[in-house]
């Protein structure tokens, strides 16, 4: 299973669910040259940071090995498909158990069709 989970995390660092999130700023602070002063609101998108040399060699590509590697752990918010801190997703620790809850290699059962239409 933990080459699984390691798939699955590497796939959320190169598409990631959500591609815009926003935060307010608590305290001054300078995010590149721009100084949204204390309660400005600051929007990022989670693809920069996932994609970033700086924290990621060989960024854009697909290597759920780098994953499996302790010595290769990310930097702390460097990973974000969900968001981080106080407003991170609910569904976050959900959604990973039910991950691990699914045995590998099973598919998923398709969702119900929803109906369309009037009858």
């Amino acid at each position: 299973m933990p080459h699984t989970e390691a798939v699955v995390r590497e796939v959320l660092r190169l598409w990631p669910p959500t591609w815009l999130m926003g935060r307010a700023a608590v305290r001054p602070t300078t995010p590149g040259e721009w100084e949204p002063g204390p309660e400005g609101q600051v929007m990022f998108s989670p693809y920069l940071p996932h994609r970033d040399p700086r924290w990621w060699p060989a960024a854009d590509v697909l290597d759920p090995d780098r994953r499996l590697d302790p010595r290769r752990a990310p930097h702390k918010h460097s990973y974000v498909p969900f968001g981080a801190g106080p407003r991170v997703c609910v569904g976050t620790r959900p959604g990973a158990g039910l991950r691990r809850a699914l045995p590998a290699g099973d598919p998923v059962p398709p969702a119900p069709a929803l109906a369309t239409g009037n009858r």
